[in-house]
């Protein structure tokens, strides 16, 4: 069966268990001559039917839609996606010519969809996650769809929505407010994304004081029996780890554990999937790990010592050069990390003094991937680093296999995101500039943060 065969057979198949009867489809729009073409489609399946249309915003040829059809529209707009894959269309040296066939109409517009799910999987989100990230108050499983770049628009990127009756600078901004979303304009991608909710039951949040612990659920009962539903967990303090598992008999959960949790690790099961996640973590550690991150950013030099220049140039750094040469990570910090990732961030550092800014991006990803490589080994969990043919998986995988291991990354799921997404701009996109403060000020903090926890998760673990 190949991938893309795969994939719709798995989403035909979440379609059937789950009773879905509508597709609400959340288009951004960019018009471009006579036709409109997607910025980013957002697919949330529902169960309830489908809903009028609602035209969030539509000016300066940029419009926002929320467009609902049935599930059987949507069937077929699966079908229409088989059609338009991407190996079965003819370029135009590196570009589709769109003709009206490739055209799929929902609502009043007819859009361009020509692309591949790059995956032959459906992806998990906690409800926890999702909320943050995603702007969706249920755990998902999700596909992305990658539409292809030349049938996309770049153009939103030159976007002003300050005429707007809500002043927006830029399209992350308009979806940021109408779609609770948390999108930041530097890495916005164009695509599609199919969300499939659990509406049977999830986790709405926990309390802790002390040893004593209450997990509050949403269940609907309509959809599922409180019979068929249970609590796994996985409990941690410093030097103990305890593991067990409850029925559920209402839509609170209360334990007296035999010991003070650092974190907890909740599932909630029905039958034996699993439906929803929920990660707490204590206070104490969080304190922690900021302790970690203020002692490597203690005394933080900003400058570095040049090389002794030829024909003995005094190599002194004045103060119109000073700002130039700021180290991005101290040598504290980097002497506590393996001695592979000591060598790619110290060529980092080299390329950044040299003003090679895209070539630092491309470097930190390369020690992102490889962190992120090292603590999913740490974790006894390798194979979770390869697919089903036995190849190594990219690295947007990997930081999904990352939060899904390690919950306590979870809240860095953006910031992760954003350092893949400029070492790929930078690999890929020799036309896009990036700047020194685009490191300074997106880049360094959240990898700084990376690395503390990078450090202290070793230190656990060791």
């Amino acid at each position: 069966m190949s991938k893309e065969d795969q994939i719709y057979n798995l989403i035909k198949s979440e379609i059937k268990e789950h009773g879905y009867n509508s597709a609400n489809f959340k288009l951004a729009l960019l018009k471009e001559g006579e036709l409109w073409k997607v910025i980013m489609t957002k697919i949330i399946l529902d169960i309830s039917k489908p809903i009028e249309p609602v035209t969030l915003l539509k000016e300066n040829n940029f419009a926002l839609e929320n467009i609902s059809i049935s599930i059987e529209e949507f069937n077929k707009f699966l079908d229409y996606l088989k059609t338009v894959y991407v190996g079965n269309i003819k370029f135009e040296g590196a570009s589709v010519n769109i003709t009206e066939e490739m055209l799929y109409k929902i609502g009043n517009y007819k859009l361009c969809f020509v692309g591949n799910f790059p995956s032959g999987e459906l992806y998990y989100t906690s409800r926890q996650d999702a909320e943050l990230h995603l702007g969706i108050d249920k755990p998902i499983y999700h596909a992305d769809y990658a539409i292809h770049d030349s049938v996309t628009t770049k153009a939103y990127h030159k976007l002003e929505l300050i005429g707007h009756k809500i002043p927006l600078r830029n399209v992350a901004e308009a979806l940021n407010h109408y779609w609770g979303t948390h999108y930041e304009h530097y890495n916005m991608y164009t695509g599609s994304m199919i969300y499939l909710p659990i509406f049977d039951a999830s986790i709405k949040h926990c309390k802790v004081k002390d040893n004593q612990l209450k997990l509050y659920l949403n269940i609907d009962t309509k959809l599922v029996g409180l019979d068929q539903l249970s609590i796994g967990m996985i409990v941690q303090s410093r030097n103990q780890t305890f593991r067990n598992s409850y029925k559920i008999t209402s839509d609170a959960f209360e334990l007296k554990l035999d010991l003070i949790p650092d974190d907890i690790q909740f599932y909630l099961i029905k039958n034996t999937k699993k439906i929803d996640a929920y990660y707490w973590q204590s206070p104490e550690k969080q304190k922690r790990i900021s302790a970690t991150i203020a002692d490597i950013s203690r005394e933080r030099p900003t400058t570095v010592k040049l090389p002794p220049r030829k024909g003995g140039v005094s190599t002194t750094i004045t103060e119109e050069n000073k700002e130039q040469e700021v180290n991005l990570f101290e040598k504290n910090l980097i002497e506590k990390l393996p001695d592979h990732l000591q060598s790619l961030l110290n060529e980092a550092q080299l390329a950044f003094n040299a003003k090679l800014y895209r070539a630092t991006c491309v470097l930190l990803r390369s020690v992102l991937e490889e962190a992120i490589t090292l603590i999913v080994k740490q974790t006894g969990n390798e194979k979770e680093l390869y697919n089903d043919k036995n190849f190594e998986m990219g690295l947007q995988k990997k930081i999904e296999r990352l939060i899904a291991l390690v919950p306590t990354y979870s809240q860095m799921r953006k910031d992760l995101e954003g350092i893949k997404w400029f070492g790929d701009k930078a690999t890929h996109e020799a036309i896009m500039p990036i700047y020194k403060r685009d490191i300074v000020n997106n880049l360094e903090p959240p990898f700084r943060l990376f690395l503390a926890k990078l450090i202290e998760f070793r230190v656990k673990v060791e």
